[in-house]
């Protein structure tokens, strides 16, 4: 008797077991690994988050963006953090672009409410290093998927708070700004690949891609062109998404 009962006393713990490791052993969805293989690499080799100066960050950006005549404009703010509640944690970014290049900042107002808004202060000035834009699609004027550009731009990109990771932005704006991109965030990380095969770009780990596409609803709030400036990290080997569930975020009437 007591053989049997603790016969079925292990297969229920490994059941238990089981079930309660499965959804550690998924991935997220942002691109992250599963947390039982981030634990087992922090224990048994490879890089440790908890025992080294790179770690994953979250981030979160806002911009304004407007097409005249086919011209792209926005400007915005974006940061890295470790801790929403901790603004110690924060690292600054900010951007302005008008029509054909990176400008100084058009409009300080929003970055500082933006800030603000999360309880922090920050210097609003661009962090774009007009000196180091590159033109990465010269040679063919279309991304890696086939998709033809009316311009492509590169830059290194350096926080508001100086001596911290340096990054890069790059500007995708198809040619025709009604041609629908199957994915914008497919399209910015194969474009990531080719943006750090350039000189000066091979290491940066903080990547903002400002990218014009498709709404996912059709004639959504009666956009007629949708854009985003999709934040990314890059980490042993990986690009992570670090804002992966709000793609889309500003409508162009």
């Amino acid at each position: 008797m007591n053989l049997r009962l603790n016969y079925l006393f292990l297969v229920f713990s490994v059941g238990f077991l089981a079930y309660a490791v499965a959804p550690a052993s998924i991935p997220f969805e942002d691109g992250r690994e599963s947390p039982i293989r981030s634990l087992a690499r922090d224990l048994f080799g490879g890089p440790s988050l908890t025992n080294s100066d790179a770690e994953i960050l979250m981030g979160y950006r806002r911009f304004d963006a407007q097409i005249e005549d086919d011209r792209l404009s926005f400007h915005g703010a974006a940061f890295t953090f470790l801790d929403a509640d901790d603004p110690t944690t924060f690292m600054p970014y900010n951007f302005a672009f008008d029509g054909h290049g990176f400008v100084e900042m058009a409009d300080t107002t929003l970055a500082a409410k933006f800030y603000k808004s999360n309880n922090a202060e920050f210097p609003t000035v661009s962090g774009v290093d007009h000196q180091s834009c590159v033109t990465p699609r010269a040679d063919s004027l279309e991304t890696a998927d086939g998709t033809p550009l009316a311009m492509s731009t590169l830059c290194r990109i350096v926080p508001a708070i100086p001596g911290h990771n340096e990054g890069m932005i790059g500007v995708i704006y198809p040619a025709d700004n009604t041609t629908p991109l199957a994915d914008g965030d497919a399209t910015c990380r194969g474009e990531f690949d080719h943006w750090r095969s350039f000189p000066g770009f091979e290491n940066k780990t903080i990547v903002l891609c400002a990218i014009v596409d498709r709404p996912y609803v059709e004639d959504a709030y009666s956009a007629t062109s949708w854009m985003d400036v999709i934040f990314y990290q890059h980490y042993a080997g990986d690009l992570y998404n670090m804002r992966a569930d709000t793609r889309n975020f500003q409508s162009i009437r």
